[in-house]
Formats: structure tokens, C-alpha cells, sequence
């Protein structure tokens, strides 16, 4: 089974990597941190960091001091040179940054190995993020020094000032606490089912909800979705490295852009933390030192950035997540806690943070956001219900916000079937199902009324036009409920119906493929299916495979896509038949098959059956069952009465209506694009 990338984030903890061009060879030379004794990093078997800094620079900071960061560094600028990167050489790329937890090993030559038992006080980057589980290293990118802090102090979150996004995606992580982490059946939810959630797994969401729709009127409910796997950031647990003793856990994450400078961080770091003698760390108090932010400008100083109160928190609380928003200086602040103490209050009276622990009775599953305005206040940003997550207990201790550009979704224009299904023209006295066939011609099924016996009835017609193309007749009861069409050589889209065979399934895990007349030829059983069923099927000409949607049966939407290859024209009748499966996440959890696109994306499709206005969630997916962009709403003109579904080349999208099975039969086109990559 092909495994997919999906670039994301580049999720880089505060990288100090600029490239300095050689002056001789036009290569890249890399400059080294010093380490808390003020040696070089790497001299004495420590690690050396990548920070790319020019030594020389006017940075206030007297030679020798032990900031982490060479000394005479203008935050991280070449002398004369705009943005921090020399003239003629790259910017440096986008990186997912982050911090771990206590006791978090790496996998073997990655920054995070490097610091051993000192991984927590550490920013690390990694540009190897990927949504498989696929070997992946990280670098070291920044030393406790260079924030102020000392090794072993747990570094909990950062932020670098960033603009406030218009569209924004909310990058997050959990801890191994035994939280779910998920709910029914999201992407978290499904991976905590198949054995635990990894806490260093990066999952994101844009906070959109949609009805579950679990048979009981459906409840709105929010999606998340896997940015990148634990190990392809170059982290480990003891499923994947038999040496590791529990799994890595991400405290801190920051989405660097391309060409984005590191300058001045916003941190908090735990109570227990010590901070550099002289720094606003070391003189904090303990029950203020977890829920204060702090800023350096790495140089080794920090300095509060908000007090507590500042952002509307209570003495004892601690940040756990953090992203700071305004152009020249923080108008915003977003943030998450830790768990508190049963019934102390957490938040200042009337804040959000307040609100829902007495509320809720937790605060760890919520994003709270600040003005920094003077107010003291704070509002609820994202809830659980909001992350999809299982309850307030569950615990979001890792977080960084990117803008996306949101996908987007415009009416196409629509037509009328040129001839009435319904009509004696087209035979179809009564209609029953439709499906795709080829790219742009729907099918529609139906009983031929005045024939004694019945036959069914299929009528063609181009997608996109509502031309008839052709009918055909076959005996009666043919075709299962479930049944696609696919084409054989010599097929034209102006005679659809002609030289075709007919595959269809009961509902058990096996296809049954018909000849052109409608007489059973062979069947072919899924490998190693045990109960359950097919509940919708799709044969891909562009891949030559059938998109089919199998119901495990237990209780609650629990789909899988199945990826069937269409057997040999030679493979004996009764033959298993092999196949890839990947679960159908919320909000398409139990939708049904739209089609597969020129770059095998599957896409799926579930009415949002809380909207009044007929909403439509679209989830694009690729082969592995990710989620390639953030899913969509298409709404259609015409609220309920669809009947069919499909996919035509040119990102469209097209929506059969019956008139409430009276007709007049339309067809509704909408053009879609998708969301821009998950990256900084």
C-alpha cells in the first residue's frame, strides 16, 4: 500500500538557522552554540546546534557571556544584510519547531538523543514531517541558555509574535496521560482504539463542527485530523525503538515559515524551573512561574512578557500551550492549561478559563484566548467538543495556529435531464438508485412499469450537459442494491451503456461481476472479511479499482474505504481478491463515495444533518485515508432530495435531484478547490 506525504506545517521548534554563504566556495557554514559552561557545544562529546549566526555583530551582549547564542549577535542578523539571510543564498525553510517532555530520548542522531537526560529545557526542528509512520530525525536548535533558562528547567511553550491569521488551523498534541484523546470516530479516536495515541503525534483542526450522525439525530461535533506521525519528527516509543521506555511527548510547538527569522520568544516554562541567576525566570515567584509568559530576545536575558493577572489567570495555575498574535507587539495571546487542583479556581472571576472549570469541572481540553488589552480577561476560543475530543479532561498540552487558505466552493450551474426518466422515452417508471460511470456520465436505475415481469431499467445521460446518451434493459432484480458500471474496450461516452460489465455487491464482502446482458459470470470474495457490509461501491477508471465503503457493524459509524483492484479478466471465479483499507474519519464518517480525482484522492461525502439548509461535508482523502486538505461545506441550491453524487475532471462536483422522485430530475454542478497545504 503507497504511502502519501501531506507537507505540512514544517513544524520547527525556535530555530537559530540562517545560512551564511562562504565567501570562497558559495557554501553554507554553520555557526555553534555554546553550551550553560560557556564551552564550546560539541568539544566535549555535547551536541552541536546549527544557529548560523555571523559572529561579530553588535548584539549588546559582551563577549564570553553564556547565552547560548555566539556572542555579538543582532538577534540574528548579519551585519548590513535584510532579514537575517545573506544576499544570494535561499531562505531557510519552513520547519515544525517544538519542545518535549522530560525523559524524551529522540530516535538515534537526532538533536533530541543529543541532550540525553536534558531533552525538556531544548527547541528542536524537524523538516522530515509526514503522516505515515516513517523514520524521521530532528535537529537541535536552540539551548536553554539562549532563553535564559537553565538545563533541566521544562521548557512548556513558545511562541514567536506573529501576525493573527484570517483563516487559522490549530496545530495541536496530547500527552501520554491516558486521556482519549478523541471521540467517535475521529482521526485521534481512531488511532487511540487501534492502541494508544501517541503524545508526539501533531494533529490539527480548523475547528468546524458537523453532525456525528450516529442514528440518534446527530450531535455537532468537531474533526481532527494527523499532520505528522510521532516517529517522522524523529521521536520514538517503545512500539517503534525497543530501547525506548515510554513514548516522547511534544510540550511546545511553532509552525517557522520560509524566510521567518527566529528574534524574541514568548515562553512559559513549569513551576519548578530555576532560570539563569539575574533573569525574570530565576526572580519569579513559584506560584506565579507557571502561568507567566515570558520573552527573550536570545541573548540569554528574558523578561515578563504578561503576568498572570495580565492574561487572566489565577497565582498557581500553568500554561501548557501557547501562540502569541499582533504585528509590532502582542494584542493576542492563545493558551492552554495544565490540570489544577479539584475546585481551586484557575482563571480570574468571569473568564473563560473560570467559566468551564466550574462548568466542566477541567480546563485541559479548552484554547483560551487573551486581548493582553489591560482587561485581565480571557474568552473560550475551542472547547472539546470544538477539537473533537472525547471530554474536558482530556488534555491539549502542545499548540501553534497557522493561516491556511480555507477550500473553496462556487455554484457551477445546473441543468434538466434533456429527457424525463419518468417519461416512456427513457422506461424508468419508477427510479431506485444512480451511479458514476466513466468521467461524466451518471446512470440511473429504475423498474420498466407495463412489462410483466419488470425489468430494470438504466438510462445515461452526460453529467455535465444532461444529454441522453442511451437505455438499456436487464432482467429483473439484476443487480444488488450496491452495483457500478465499468467499462471494456471499445467504450465510448456517447454509448455508455455499451460494451460494459456490471459488478455489484449484496452487502456481504464479496463482488459479483455480470456480463452486457445481466448474467452472473463470477464471484469474488474479499480476503480475510468476516462480517459486516458493503455499503456503497464505485469502480475508478483512472486507477482501475473499485472505491467500495464496508461497515464493520459495530454499532456506530465505523466505515472503511476499501481500494479493490479489478481482477483479471482470467481470475477463476470464487478466487479472494486482495485489498487496501483505510477508516473513514469524521465529519465523513459514515458518508458515502463521491470519486477519485487525476491525483487518487478519494473524496467523501456526508450531509451535515444539524444544518437547515441542506449542507454538505466533503472530506478529500488520500490513499492512505488522511485527510490531503481541510474537508469542505458545499451547500447546494436544492435542500435534501439528493439522489446521487459524483466527480468529473476540472474539480467538479455535481449533485442529482429528483424533484422528490417526481421529478423534474436536475443536475447541479459546483466547482471546489482545496484548501492550501498545512505549512507555515
Amino acid at each position: 500500500m503507497g504511502k502519501v506525504r501531506l507537507r505540512g506545517p514544517l513544524l520547527t521548534g525556535l530555530v537559530l538557522t540562517w545560512l551564511v554563504a562562504q565567501a570562497c566556495s558559495g557554501g553554507v557554514k554553520k555557526k555553534i552554540l555554546q553550551d550553560e559552561a560557556g564551552a564550546e557545544a560539541g568539544s566535549d562529546g555535547g551536541p552541536t546546534v546549527d544557529s548560523g549566526v555571523d559572529a561579530g555583530v553588535d548584539s549588546g551582549v559582551d563577549a564570553g557571556v553564556d547565552s547560548g547564542i555566539d556572542a555579538g549577535v543582532d538577534a540574528g542578523v548579519d551585519a548590513g544584510v535584510d532579514s537575517g539571510i545573506d544576499a544570494g543564498v535561499p531562505p531557510p525553510p519552513a520547519k515544525l519547531l517544538f519542545s518535549v517532555a522530560p525523559g524524551a530520548k529522540g530516535a538515534a542522531g537526532s538533536g533530541v538523543a543529543s541532550l540525553q537526560t536534558k531533552s525538556q529545557s531544548a527547541v528542536y526542528s524537524s523538516t522530515t514531517e509526514a503522516q505515515a509512520v516513517v523514520p524521521g530525525s530532528n535537529d537541535l536548535t536552540l539551548l536553554p541558555g539562549a532563553l535564559g533558562i537553565q538545563e533541566g528547567d521544562q521548557l512548556d511553550a513558545f511562541s514567536l509574535l506573529r501576525d493573527e491569521p484570517l483563516s487559522p488551523v490549530y496545530l495541536f498534541s496530547l500527552p501520554d496521560d491516558g486521556a482519549e484523546g478523541g471521540s467517535v470516530p475521529t482521526r485521534l479516536y481512531r488511532e487511540y482504539s487501534a492502541g494508544g495515541s501517541l503524545p508526539g503525534d501533531v494533529f490539527f483542526t480548523d475547528g468546524a463542527q458537523s453532525s456525528l450522525n450516529l442514528g440518534e439525530g446527530g450531535e455537532p461535533y468537531g474533526y481532527n485530523g494527523l499532520l505528522a506521525s510521532q516517529r517522522s519528527l524523529g521521536l520514538v516509543n517503545p512500539n517503534t525503538d525497543p530501547n525506548a521506555q515510554a513514548n516522547d511527548n511534544l510540550t511546545g510547538l511553532y509552525a517557522l515559515r520560509s524566510g521567518e527569522a527566529l528574534s524574541e520568544v514568548y515562553f512559559s516554562v513549569s513551576p519548578s524551573s530555576l532560570g539563569v541567576a539575574g533573569t525574570a525566570v530565576a526572580n519569579t515567584p513559584i506560584a506565579e512561574m507557571g502561568c507567566t509568559v515570558f520573552k527573550s530576545p536570545l541573548d540569554g536575558t528574558n523578561s515578563v512578557a504578561f503576568t498572570c493577572a495580565d492574561i487572566g489567570l489565577a497565582s498557581g495555575t500553568d500554561i501548557d500551550a501557547l501562540a502569541v498574535f499582533g504585528k509590532t507587539s502582542p494584542s493576542k495571546v492563545l493558551f492552554s492549561l495544565a490540570g489544577g487542583v479539584q475546585g481551586v479556581p484557575q482563571g480570574l472571576a468571569g473568564t473563560g478559563v473560570e467559566t468551564m472549570r466550574t462548568a466542566q469541572g477541567s480546563t485541559t481540553a479548552g484554547v483560551f484566548s487573551a486581548p493582553v488589552d489591560g482587561s485581565n480577561s480571557n474568552t473560550t476560543l475551542l472547547d472539546y467538543i470544538s477539537l473533537g475530543l472525547t471530554s474536558s479532561y482530556d488534555n491539549v498540552d502542545a499548540l501553534a495556529v497557522l493561516d491556511v487558505a480555507p477550500p473553496a466552493v462556487t455554484y457551477g450551474g445546473s441543468c434538466t435531464l434533456s429527457v424525463d426518466p419518468l417519461s416512456a422515452d427513457a422506461g424508468l417508471g419508477s427510479f431506485s438508485s444512480a451511479t458514476n460511470l466513466g468521467n461524466g456520465v451518471v446512470v440511473l436505475r429504475g423498474f420498466n412499469v407495463g412489462t410483466v415481469p419488470e425489468p430494470d431499467s438504466y438510462v445515461a445521460y452526460d453529467a455535465k450537459t444532461c444529454a441522453f446518451l442511451q437505455r438499456i434493459l436487464l432482467p429483473p432484480n439484476a443487480l444488488g442494491a450496491y452495483w457500478t458500471i465499468v467499462p471494456l474496450a471499445g467504450w465510448t461516452a456517447a454509448q455508455p451503456l455499451s460494451n460494459v460489465e456490471f459488478w455489484t455487491s449484496p452487502g456481504a464482502p464479496e463482488l459479483l461481476r455480470y456480463g452486457q446482458s445481466g448474467a452472473l459470470l463470477d464471484t469474488y470474495p474479499l480476503s480475510n472479511v468476516a462480517g459486516g457490509s458493503i455499503q456503497s461501491l464505485q469502480y475508478v477508471p483512472a486507477v482501475q479499482s473499485f472505491l467500495a465503503e464496508y461497515d464493520g457493524g459495530f454499532g456506530e459509524p465505523d466505515y472503511q474505504l476499501y481500494r479493490i483492484p479489478l481482477p483479471a479478466t482470467a481470475t477463476p471465479d470464487m478466487q479472494e481478491i486482495p485489498f487496501t483499507q483505510a477508516p473513514i474519519n469524521h465529519p465523513c464518517a459514515s458518508g458515502q463515495i463521491v470519486g477519485t480525482d487525476s491525483n487518487s484522492l478519494s473524496y467523501v461525502l456526508q450531509p451535515d444533518s444539524d444544518s437547515a439548509v441542506g449542507a454538505l461535508r466533503v472530506c478529500p482523502l488520500t490513499p492512505a485515508g488522511e485527510f490531503a486538505g481541510l474537508p469542505f461545506t458545499w451547500t447546494p441550491n436544492v435542500v435534501g432530495d439528493l439522489a446521487a453524487v459524483g466527480l468529473m475532471p476540472g474539480n467538479l462536483l455535481y449533485a442529482l435531484h429528483t424533484g422528490n422522485l417526481a421529478g423534474p430530475f436536475t443536475i447541479e454542478h459546483a466547482i471546489f478547490s482545496l484548501s492550501a497545504p498545512l505549512r507555515p
